[in-house]
Parts: C-alpha cells; sequence; structure tokens
C-alpha cells in the first residue's frame, strides 16, 4: 500500500482539466450557431471589428457607438478588451462565427480551471474543489454568456477577476514567507 504523501494528491493537478473538460463538452452544441440578437451589431456589422484602422477608436468609444443614429439613448458602456478580442479573432479567422463560438466556450473551461484553483488555494479539499469548478462550468445560468459571442465580456471579466483573486492570495503567502523567514 504506497504512503501518500502531501506531494502526492491524485486530484490536484487533474481537477482543473476535468472542470474545464466539463465545460467544453456542455457548450460544443454552440459551434454551429450564427450569430444572435446583440452579436449582430457588436461583432457581425461594426466597423471597429471589421474594418482595418479602428484599433484606437475601440479604445475611445463605448461598446454601442455604432448604434447611436439608432438609439442616442443607448448604454455607454466601455469594453475595449472584448472588442479587440473581437476583431483579434476576426482578423486571424475570417467573418464565420464559429471561431467566435469557439474563444468563448475556451475562456468559459479557463474559468472553471481558474476557479478549482482557486477554491484549492483558498483551503478546499481537491474533491470539493472540483466539485465546485465542474458545478460552474455546468450550470445553465451560463449558456447566454458562452453562447452569445457578446457574452465573452462578462467571461473576460470573470477571468480577470479570478485572476485578480488568485495574484493576490499569492501576494499574501509570499508576504507571509518572506516575514518568518
Amino acid at each position: 500500500m504506497p504512503v501518500l504523501t502531501p506531494l502526492y494528491r491524485p486530484l490536484a493537478w487533474r481537477a482543473e482539466l476535468v472542470a474545464a473538460a466539463a465545460a467544453i463538452i456542455c457548450y460544443l452544441n454552440v459551434l454551429p450557431n450564427n450569430f444572435c440578437y446583440d452579436d449582430d451589431p457588436i461583432v457581425r456589422f461594426n466597423e471597429k471589428v471589421n474594418e482595418p484602422g479602428h484599433w484606437l477608436t475601440i479604445w475611445n468609444t463605448d461598446y454601442w457607438s455604432n448604434t447611436r443614429d439608432q438609439s442616442p439613448n443607448r448604454d455607454l458602456l466601455y469594453r475595449p478588451i472584448a472588442l479587440t478580442s473581437y476583431r483579434l479573432v476576426r482578423m486571424v479567422t475570417g467573418s464565420h462565427p464559429l471561431p467566435q463560438h469557439l474563444v468563448n466556450i475556451l475562456l468559459h473551461a479557463m474559468v472553471a480551471a481558474l476557479l478549482v484553483r482557486l477554491c484549492r488555494r483558498m483551503g478546499l479539499s481537491d474533491a470539493n474543489s472540483l466539485a465546485s469548478g465542474v458545478l460552474f462550468a455546468v450550470l445553465p445560468i451560463h449558456t447566454e454568456v458562452v453562447a452569445g459571442v457578446v457574452g465573452r465580456a462578462d467571461i473576460l471579466t470573470t477571468l480577470g477577476v479570478l485572476l485578480a483573486l488568485l495574484a493576490h492570495r499569492r501576494s499574501l503567502l509570499a508576504t507571509s514567507q518572506s516575514t518568518t523567514a
């Protein structure tokens, strides 16, 4: 019978992959979808995303600026990272919606994996961390965010928050180790 040491944790490295795989498997059916609803004005027909020479405009205007004539009372959302990602995917892969959906699915998988890591770093057991990540990955409430290309703004926000929390946790551990050494 092998002796389990703290270095041997069977779920430790696999849990993140399992959560990411669950996120991918749940949303594979999204790949053949076309653009829908807000995807049209924000991604499909947006000159900031589709035409060359608009990089500065992405960072200087609001998310809905191309619809100002149709809706002067629009939301003044500022989402340059999301618009930049739509544009980069468009430049690399063309105008087909499949790559845009694939990026959303992969980002959702990354968020599920980072959630497992954060749970583990916060002291949850490997099994509970895995359960948290898989539950997050498969919750149906994320369907709108993953299935609609414009939902990437929310996925990127969640990704940023998780990365910030992980970085903060790491800095706290580094600070406590340097003061005790």
